[in-house]
């Protein structure tokens, strides 16, 4: 079966399906049994492990300082002009 053929992904089922299709890689080539066990896959990232043992996900509020203009929350009390500890 040949399904990613295409350049774009044309909807939700589509998209699934081909992450599907790419994480079965590793399985089909034999270097693993299961999906999640090959360690450079999204697959592998959906158990919460992560290559350098951090955390799959980053923190909200880390997140949320990207958004708002780079202020983390911890930093919010911190004057401009000091240095950080």
């Amino acid at each position: 079966m040949h399904e990613y053929r295409d350049r774009y992904i044309r909807d939700q089922a589509h998209f699934d399906r081909t992450l599907s299709y790419i994480e079965e890689n590793p399985v089909k080539a034999h270097l693993v049994r299961n999906v999640a066990d090959w360690r450079w896959s999204s697959a592998y990232r959906k158990t919460g492990e992560t290559l350098l043992g951090a955390p799959a996900s980053l923190p909200a509020d880390l997140i949320n300082a990207a958004k708002d203009g780079g202020v983390c929350s911890e930093d919010a009390g911190r004057d401009a002009g000091a240095p950080s500890k």
